[in-house]
């Protein structure tokens, strides 16, 4: 669950907070999950798989990324 919520923090800041970007990613992973025990069967026997590519995507995330793409950026309030 942890690795899954820095995933959507991390897409909905470098979207700009966008609510249909992180949907999207939601609905992918729910018709990931319902479709591919039915195209691979086993394929979720052994569930740790499944938490080690997460964590792996969110370390290449922080690798490449940084930590500073995980929060939000202050508004600007001055003119420009």
């Amino acid at each position: 669950m942890l690795a899954t919520s820095i995933l959507f923090t991390w897409i909905f800041n470098n979207t700009r907070g966008s609510i249909l970007l992180a949907i999207v990613f939601h609905a992918a992973g729910n018709v990931t999950a319902n479709i591919l025990p039915v195209l691979i069967p086993g394929v979720y026997d052994s569930g740790i798989w499944g938490d080690i590519v997460r964590w792996i995507l969110v370390g290449a995330i922080i690798v490449i990324e940084g930590p500073r793409h995980l929060s939000r950026k202050p508004q600007s309030n001055s003119p420009s």
